[in-house]
């Protein structure tokens, strides 16, 4: 069957080279030319036998160290940021809430704070509460004429906020939509 049209094509193809009409020849010879590729194409599909293919199951990865501990892999975890999130979690009261829960930032967020020190901000949970409203966003941050020992700050806590989303761009802290502060007449950051 195929070689029929193959051979039909073929034949077209040779009485319109033959025409004496030349505008006339030259469309005839385009659409024998489309339709000899679509029929090849065509052919080319229906002759390559469909394989059937089973996803492949990935094979366990170690996860990245960053994912569960925010000190671990970064440049700005420095010694004295180290030891204050140790003291943080030393009683196991507090954890980091879920994978990759934090953010370091180098804006200032209106705090002055101690040059090369950066910001932490980080979704804790308490281990101590079952009831939903059990999280919470602390911000670590270096103030300034202290010698870069970090203190720590709660954004909020005891709230319902598994999810929360930390982020931040060209200096700026957002935490669920809202840009981070610093009130230094409360000393506390505070949703601007």
């Amino acid at each position: 069957m195929f070689r029929n049209l193959l051979g039909a094509a073929k034949g077209a193809l040779i009485r319109a080279a033959a025409s004496t009409q030349p505008l006339y020849r030259s469309s005839i010879k385009m659409k024998i030319l489309f339709a000899c590729s679509l029929l090849l194409i065509v052919l080319a599909c229906k002759s390559t036998p469909v394989s059937q293919t089973t996803a492949a199951v990935p094979s366990p990865t170690p996860l990245d160290p960053a994912a569960k501990d925010p000190l671990c892999c970064d440049p700005y975890a420095n010694d004295d940021l180290k030891h204050a999130w140790a003291n943080f979690t030393r009683d196991g009261r507090y954890k980091l809430a879920r994978d990759f829960a934090y953010l370091y930032s180098w804006g200032d967020l209106g705090h002055p704070y101690e040059t090369g020190h950066k910001h932490l901000t980080v979704l804790v949970v308490d281990t101590t509460k079952t009831e939903p409203n059990r999280f919470g966003v602390v911000i670590f941050s270096a103030p300034e004429g202290e010698g870069g020992r970090y203190k720590q700050y709660w954004f909020y806590r005891d709230r319902d906020t598994p999810n929360a989303d930390i982020h931040g761009g060209s200096g700026y802290l957002f935490v669920d939509g809202c840009s981070v502060r610093w009130n230094a007449s409360r000393k506390q950051y505070l949703c601007t």
